[in-house]
Protein backbone atom coordinates (compact mmCIF):
# COMPACT_ATOMS: atom_id res chain seq x y z
CA UNK A 1 0.00 0.00 0.00
CA UNK A 2 1.21 3.52 -0.73
CA UNK A 3 0.84 4.92 2.78
CA UNK A 4 3.13 1.83 4.14
CA UNK A 5 5.70 3.00 1.44
CA UNK A 6 5.20 6.49 2.66
CA UNK A 7 5.95 5.76 5.92
CA UNK A 8 8.63 3.60 5.52
CA UNK A 9 10.47 6.52 3.34
CA UNK A 10 9.78 8.84 6.31
CA UNK A 11 11.74 6.75 8.87
CA UNK A 12 14.22 6.40 6.71
CA UNK A 13 14.40 10.30 5.61
CA UNK A 14 13.94 10.90 9.29
CA UNK A 15 16.95 8.91 10.08
CA UNK A 16 19.08 10.94 7.97
CA UNK A 17 18.66 14.05 9.20
CA UNK A 18 18.50 12.73 12.73
CA UNK A 19 22.31 11.99 12.01
CA UNK A 20 23.04 15.55 10.68
CA UNK A 21 21.26 17.55 13.40
CA UNK A 22 20.77 15.25 16.61
CA UNK A 23 17.15 16.05 18.62
CA UNK A 24 18.98 18.01 21.51
CA UNK A 25 20.58 19.94 19.03
CA UNK A 26 17.74 20.66 17.14
CA UNK A 27 16.26 21.47 20.36
CA UNK A 28 18.27 24.33 21.00
CA UNK A 29 17.94 26.62 18.06
CA UNK A 30 13.96 26.37 17.84
CA UNK A 31 12.68 29.43 18.82
CA UNK A 32 9.29 28.78 21.07
CA UNK A 33 6.93 31.36 20.33
CA UNK A 34 3.63 31.51 19.06
CA UNK A 35 3.07 31.96 15.40
CA UNK A 36 0.08 33.56 13.46
CA UNK A 37 -3.34 31.53 14.50
CA UNK A 38 -5.68 29.89 11.54
CA UNK A 39 -8.51 29.12 14.16
CA UNK A 40 -8.66 32.78 14.75
CA UNK A 41 -9.96 32.70 10.97
CA UNK A 42 -12.50 30.57 11.66
CA UNK A 43 -14.34 33.44 14.51
CA UNK A 44 -13.57 36.02 11.58
CA UNK A 45 -14.85 34.45 8.49
CA UNK A 46 -18.31 31.96 7.66
CA UNK A 47 -15.89 30.18 5.56
CA UNK A 48 -12.29 29.24 5.58
CA UNK A 49 -10.20 28.13 2.44
CA UNK A 50 -6.25 26.69 2.57
CA UNK A 51 -4.80 26.65 -0.27
CA UNK A 52 -2.11 23.53 -1.32
CA UNK A 53 1.07 24.32 -2.96
CA UNK A 54 3.04 21.36 -3.91
CA UNK A 55 5.09 19.54 -6.63
CA UNK A 56 3.59 16.22 -7.04
CA UNK A 57 1.15 13.64 -5.71
CA UNK A 58 1.31 10.16 -6.02
CA UNK A 59 -2.14 10.31 -7.72
CA UNK A 60 -2.12 13.14 -9.84
CA UNK A 61 2.00 12.66 -10.71
CA UNK A 62 4.20 16.15 -11.52
CA UNK A 63 1.37 19.43 -11.41
CA UNK A 64 4.03 21.95 -11.31
CA UNK A 65 7.13 21.09 -13.69
CA UNK A 66 8.62 24.59 -12.65
CA UNK A 67 7.69 24.85 -9.44
CA UNK A 68 8.10 27.90 -7.16
CA UNK A 69 6.05 27.45 -3.67
CA UNK A 70 6.65 30.98 -2.63
CA UNK A 71 5.57 32.77 -5.92
CA UNK A 72 2.10 30.37 -5.76
CA UNK A 73 1.82 31.40 -1.95
CA UNK A 74 1.42 34.79 -2.90
CA UNK A 75 -0.57 34.46 -5.43
CA UNK A 76 -3.04 32.31 -3.15
CA UNK A 77 -3.14 35.09 -0.67
CA UNK A 78 -3.51 37.77 -3.40
CA UNK A 79 -6.65 35.56 -4.26
CA UNK A 80 -8.35 35.89 -0.72
CA UNK A 81 -6.84 32.22 0.89
CA UNK A 82 -6.74 32.49 4.21
CA UNK A 83 -3.79 30.08 4.83
CA UNK A 84 -1.37 28.20 2.79
CA UNK A 85 -0.61 24.45 3.34
CA UNK A 86 2.80 23.27 2.08
CA UNK A 87 3.65 19.52 0.84
CA UNK A 88 6.64 18.85 2.35
CA UNK A 89 6.71 15.30 2.10
CA UNK A 90 10.00 14.61 -0.25
CA UNK A 91 10.22 11.15 -1.97
CA UNK A 92 6.27 10.68 -2.87
CA UNK A 93 5.45 14.41 -3.09
CA UNK A 94 8.79 15.52 -3.90
CA UNK A 95 9.00 18.53 -1.44
CA UNK A 96 11.31 19.96 0.83
CA UNK A 97 11.21 21.71 4.29
CA UNK A 98 13.09 24.87 2.39
CA UNK A 99 9.69 24.97 0.60
CA UNK A 100 7.91 26.08 3.84
CA UNK A 101 10.26 28.69 5.07
CA UNK A 102 10.32 30.17 1.24
CA UNK A 103 6.70 30.31 1.99
CA UNK A 104 6.66 31.83 5.35
CA UNK A 105 8.66 34.54 4.24
CA UNK A 106 6.35 35.51 1.32
CA UNK A 107 3.08 35.68 2.96
CA UNK A 108 1.64 37.13 6.07
CA UNK A 109 -1.21 34.51 5.98
CA UNK A 110 -0.82 31.39 8.72
CA UNK A 111 1.30 28.44 7.18
CA UNK A 112 0.65 24.78 7.20
CA UNK A 113 3.21 22.38 7.26
CA UNK A 114 1.33 19.35 5.51
CA UNK A 115 3.47 16.20 6.02
CA UNK A 116 3.15 12.49 7.42
CA UNK A 117 4.02 13.29 11.10
CA UNK A 118 5.14 10.55 13.30
CA UNK A 119 7.97 11.65 15.13
CA UNK A 120 8.65 14.96 17.84
CA UNK A 121 11.91 15.40 15.69
CA UNK A 122 9.18 16.50 12.87
CA UNK A 123 7.09 19.03 15.17
CA UNK A 124 10.64 20.57 16.03
CA UNK A 125 11.46 21.14 12.47
CA UNK A 126 8.00 22.34 11.94
CA UNK A 127 8.88 25.35 14.30
CA UNK A 128 12.38 25.59 13.09
CA UNK A 129 11.04 26.33 9.15
CA UNK A 130 8.57 29.13 10.29
CA UNK A 131 5.28 26.79 10.37
CA UNK A 132 2.43 28.06 12.38
CA UNK A 133 0.12 25.31 11.76
CA UNK A 134 1.15 21.15 11.81
CA UNK A 135 -0.72 18.04 10.18
CA UNK A 136 -1.42 14.90 12.61
CA UNK A 137 -3.16 11.86 10.80
CA UNK A 138 -5.06 10.06 13.16
CA UNK A 139 -4.68 6.88 10.68
CA UNK A 140 -1.02 6.53 11.29
CA UNK A 141 -0.79 7.33 14.89
CA UNK A 142 -1.09 5.12 17.89
CA UNK A 143 -2.86 6.68 20.69
CA UNK A 144 -0.19 6.92 23.17
CA UNK A 145 2.15 8.87 19.93
CA UNK A 146 -0.72 10.97 18.92
CA UNK A 147 -1.19 12.21 22.56
CA UNK A 148 2.80 12.64 22.94
CA UNK A 149 2.81 15.20 19.51
CA UNK A 150 -0.47 16.88 20.35
CA UNK A 151 0.80 18.11 23.98
CA UNK A 152 4.17 18.79 22.10
CA UNK A 153 2.77 21.27 19.11
CA UNK A 154 0.82 22.88 22.29
CA UNK A 155 3.95 23.38 23.94
CA UNK A 156 6.06 24.83 20.52
CA UNK A 157 2.77 27.26 19.91
CA UNK A 158 1.46 24.92 17.03
CA UNK A 159 -1.72 25.08 16.17
CA UNK A 160 -3.02 21.64 14.70
CA UNK A 161 -4.95 20.02 12.02
CA UNK A 162 -6.28 16.26 13.02
CA UNK A 163 -7.03 14.69 10.14
CA UNK A 164 -9.60 11.57 10.02
CA UNK A 165 -11.17 9.32 7.83
CA UNK A 166 -13.66 7.39 9.35
CA UNK A 167 -15.74 7.11 12.84
CA UNK A 168 -13.98 4.94 14.74
CA UNK A 169 -10.63 7.73 14.36
CA UNK A 170 -13.48 10.63 15.29
CA UNK A 171 -13.97 8.49 18.48
CA UNK A 172 -10.01 7.99 18.89
CA UNK A 173 -10.34 11.97 18.53
CA UNK A 174 -13.15 12.63 20.71
CA UNK A 175 -11.77 10.24 23.30
CA UNK A 176 -8.55 11.25 23.62
CA UNK A 177 -8.51 15.45 22.74
CA UNK A 178 -10.01 17.05 26.16
CA UNK A 179 -8.90 20.71 25.04
CA UNK A 180 -9.82 21.71 21.69
CA UNK A 181 -8.26 25.05 21.46
CA UNK A 182 -6.05 25.87 18.50
CA UNK A 183 -7.63 22.66 16.84
CA UNK A 184 -9.17 22.01 13.93
CA UNK A 185 -10.82 18.85 12.58
CA UNK A 186 -9.57 17.99 9.34
CA UNK A 187 -12.12 15.14 7.19
CA UNK A 188 -9.94 13.88 4.21
CA UNK A 189 -11.98 12.75 1.44
CA UNK A 190 -9.46 10.61 -0.05
CA UNK A 191 -8.67 7.11 0.99
CA UNK A 192 -5.44 6.40 1.98
CA UNK A 193 -4.80 3.17 0.23
CA UNK A 194 -6.61 3.35 -3.11
CA UNK A 195 -6.08 7.46 -3.43
CA UNK A 196 -9.26 7.48 -4.59
CA UNK A 197 -12.03 10.95 -2.99
CA UNK A 198 -15.01 10.79 -2.29
CA UNK A 199 -16.63 14.21 -0.73
CA UNK A 200 -19.66 11.91 0.39
CA UNK A 201 -16.99 11.13 3.41
CA UNK A 202 -17.41 14.62 4.61
CA UNK A 203 -21.09 14.61 4.78
CA UNK A 204 -21.07 11.00 6.25
CA UNK A 205 -18.89 11.99 8.94
CA UNK A 206 -20.13 15.40 10.24
CA UNK A 207 -22.75 14.22 12.50
CA UNK A 208 -19.76 12.21 14.47
CA UNK A 209 -18.78 16.06 15.21
CA UNK A 210 -22.14 17.59 16.55
CA UNK A 211 -21.66 17.72 19.87
CA UNK A 212 -17.88 19.64 20.08
CA UNK A 213 -17.59 23.29 19.01
CA UNK A 214 -14.55 22.86 16.62
CA UNK A 215 -13.62 24.11 13.33
CA UNK A 216 -14.28 21.47 10.62
CA UNK A 217 -12.95 21.53 7.03
CA UNK A 218 -12.84 18.99 4.27
CA UNK A 219 -9.99 18.32 2.56
CA UNK A 220 -9.22 16.72 -1.11
CA UNK A 221 -11.21 15.94 -4.43
CA UNK A 222 -12.62 18.79 -4.01
CA UNK A 223 -13.20 20.32 -7.23
CA UNK A 224 -16.94 21.82 -8.24
CA UNK A 225 -18.63 25.24 -6.51
CA UNK A 226 -22.11 23.59 -5.98
CA UNK A 227 -19.85 21.00 -3.72
CA UNK A 228 -18.74 23.30 -1.29
CA UNK A 229 -22.18 25.27 -1.19
CA UNK A 230 -23.29 21.84 -0.28
CA UNK A 231 -20.24 21.84 2.33
CA UNK A 232 -21.01 24.89 3.44
CA UNK A 233 -24.98 24.53 3.58
CA UNK A 234 -23.90 21.24 5.80
CA UNK A 235 -22.01 23.19 8.36
CA UNK A 236 -18.83 22.49 7.16
CA UNK A 237 -16.28 25.32 8.18
CA UNK A 238 -13.88 25.34 5.42
CA UNK A 239 -11.32 23.24 3.00
CA UNK A 240 -8.13 22.91 2.15
CA UNK A 241 -7.60 22.66 -1.94
CA UNK A 242 -4.46 21.97 -3.75
CA UNK A 243 -4.59 20.39 -7.13
CA UNK A 244 -7.38 22.26 -8.36
CA UNK A 245 -6.33 25.41 -7.79
CA UNK A 246 -2.85 24.71 -9.29
CA UNK A 247 -4.18 23.48 -12.76
CA UNK A 248 -6.40 27.00 -12.24
CA UNK A 249 -5.35 29.48 -15.03
CA UNK A 250 -4.99 31.72 -11.78
CA UNK A 251 -5.45 30.92 -8.35
CA UNK A 252 -7.82 34.31 -8.34
CA UNK A 253 -10.06 32.85 -11.18
CA UNK A 254 -10.03 29.18 -9.52
CA UNK A 255 -11.32 30.84 -5.70
CA UNK A 256 -13.98 33.01 -7.04
CA UNK A 257 -15.53 30.33 -9.30
CA UNK A 258 -14.98 27.94 -6.51
CA UNK A 259 -16.63 29.83 -3.75
CA UNK A 260 -19.38 32.08 -5.68
CA UNK A 261 -22.31 29.88 -3.75
CA UNK A 262 -21.55 31.04 -0.34
CA UNK A 263 -21.08 33.96 1.86
CA UNK A 264 -17.29 34.62 1.26
CA UNK A 265 -15.27 37.83 2.58
CA UNK A 266 -12.87 39.33 4.30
Amino acid sequence: MILEKIIEKKKTCLNERKKKIPLEQLKRIVPHSHGKSLTKAFTQKPFVIIAETKKASPSAGIIKKTYHPEKIALSYQKAGADAVSVLTEEKFFLGKLDDLKKVKTSVKIPVLMKDFIIDPYQLYEAKLYKADVILLIVRILQVPLFKTLLKLARNLGLEIIIEVHDKKEIKTVLKEVNDFSGIIIGINNRNLDTLKTDVQTTFDLLSCLNRVKIPVISESGIKDGKIIKKLFDAGVNGILIGEHLLKAKTPLKGINKLTKGIVYGH
